[in-house]
């Protein structure tokens, strides 16, 4: 059906553009609205809420941080680096800390685009200070004679700064952690923000001589749970913040899913919560997602597949990572020997409908479709094994007519589109959505949609695949 709506040269042109844009976003994301209930309703898997949930402060010779002398609202914050999805990890352990802490969040905006690495002084900030939350593009004109004009103009566009709550839905979070959102990262915007007049003496800064410095603990057992991360230098006890008497405690960096361990039962169930809570609700994505999702049938009637192939390790092992996706996906699905003909009934004028062509006589697997997100091209040989082996498989390229309601979606702040932005978000929850989702160990963007894919898909079936290369 889409292949009868776009001529076969504009569509090249647009399957092109898509896949190289796509490539681009994902080297970026490497690493409040009601809208998501709807998605949720749609499916029968609307969240219930969550009774107010208290932390486990089980701590030896330690005040009661409740026990606040004059009352006065303490706050606790961190800056964002790397991309998408460290930002989204920073920011979920930056929740847990401030409800641990009793602190109100300050929320700092995601940076989409451009990735600003994390470093170990004055610099990281300063660099982060430089972006711009409206980029007046007339401030470039004072480049205009010279060379510095081009990289001006390209410097305003390569990024843009939003607001987690619009992105994300909140609401779940917000039950447990009173948050306020930081608009940039002028810090003379945040000490007004929150009334601080002496940042010397009103906000602590905890010592970070590297990216993996500190790792926080609620109790030492929990040091001995889970993997081993020996890439930190030091392990601190939570604990240790309730005793700060600063009104802000600003962390530069709460990266690394592993940067804070629990064990005591509360504290965990807490962490987990924010892990499955903390999910996409910006009205555009959700909508463009159920209108893919209903071409591809349904939630039920499609796996989601995510395969990670263009950089480092992923790279590597592509090809021994896909024909172990693909055995996984046998092994789950079984094997159909009966020719497909459910096909051939179809109706071409039936908007409902994708083009199932490729499908119908596939006597070979299943006739199940499958949604395929990845980070690369259509001749990649890794994932050509996967079309070769598959053929009723649909990827982002396939719904342009529904990516065009992507296009409505802007930053109001800056006037920037978010379209470039947005396709791999969509490319993640379609993925999420399946009945079954199957994504690459250590990808940062398959753990996020193995969550998404368990709290949105509670009976369906998620798995993370990996051939024992941990990279």
């Amino acid at each position: 059906m889409l292949r009868k709506l776009v001529k076969p040269g504009f569509l090249l042109i647009i399957i092109v553009f898509v896949s190289n844009t796509l490539n681009i976003l994902y080297q970026s994301f490497g690493s409040d609205n009601g809208s998501s209930t709807n998605l949720l309703d749609e499916y029968n898997l609307t969240s219930t809420n969550q009774q107010r949930l208290k932390p486990n402060r089980k701590c030896n010779n330690l005040f009661d941080p409740d026990a606040n002398k004059n009352n006065e609202e303490k706050f606790i914050t961190y800056l964002p680096h790397s991309g998408f999805h460290n930002q989204r990890i920073s920011l979920e352990n930056a929740i847990f800390l401030a409800w641990y802490t009793n602190r109100t969040l300050i929320v700092p905006p995601v940076i989409l685009g451009r990735q600003i690495p994390w470093s170990p002084n004055q610099s990281f900030a300063i660099r982060l200070a430089r972006l711009n939350a409206t980029k007046n593009f007339d401030d470039c004109h004072s480049f205009l004679a010279s060379k510095q004009y081009t990289q001006c103009i390209r410097e305003y566009q390569s990024y843009t700064l939003f607001p987690w709550d619009e992105l994300m839905d909140l609401s779940s979070i917000r039950n447990h952690v009173s948050i306020i959102n930081r608009q940039d990262f002028n810090s003379q915007g945040l000490y007004k923000l929150i009334n601080i007049t002496d940042p010397e003496k009103e906000i602590y800064y905890p010592e970070e001589k590297s990216r993996y410095d500190i790792q926080l603990y609620d109790q030492e057992d929990a040091l001995n749970q889970g993997p081993k991360t020996p890439k930190f230098e030091r392990q601190l006890p939570i604990c240790n913040l309730l005793n700060r008497e600063e009104k802000l405690i600003h962390f530069y960096s709460l990266f690394s899913s592993n940067r804070i361990k629990t064990s005591l039962n509360e504290n965990q169930i807490f962490k987990e919560m924010i892990q499955r809570k903390l999910v996409f609700g910006h009205p555009i994505l959700i909508n463009v997602t159920k209108e893919i999702t209903r071409k591809l049938g349904g939630s039920e009637k499609y796996i989601g597949l995510h395969l990670r192939v263009s950089d480092g390790g992923f790279e590597i092992y592509k090809m021994e990572t896909a024909q172990y996706m693909i055995q996984a996906i046998k092994n789950e699905e079984g094997v159909n020997q009966e020719p497909v003909n459910e096909n051939n009934d179809s109706n071409d004028d039936d908007d409902s409908a994708i083009d199932k062509s490729r499908c119908a006589n596939n006597t070979q697997y299943f006739n199940k479709n499958i949604f395929l997100a990845t980070d690369g091209q259509p001749n990649d040989p890794a994932i050509q094994r996967i079309f070769t082996t598959f053929p009723c498989i649909f990827t982002i390229n396939d719904f342009s007519t529904e990516l065009q309601l992507l296009t409505k979606a802007k930053n109001n702040r800056d006037d920037s589109s978010l379209y470039k932005y947005f396709l791999p978000m969509v490319d993640l929850i379609v993925s999420a959505c399946g009945s079954k989702f199957f994504g690459t160990y250590s990808s940062t963007f398959s753990s996020y949609a193995l969550k998404l894919h368990q709290e949105w898909v509670p009976d369906g079936t998620g798995k993370m695949v990996y051939i024992g290369h941990r990279y």
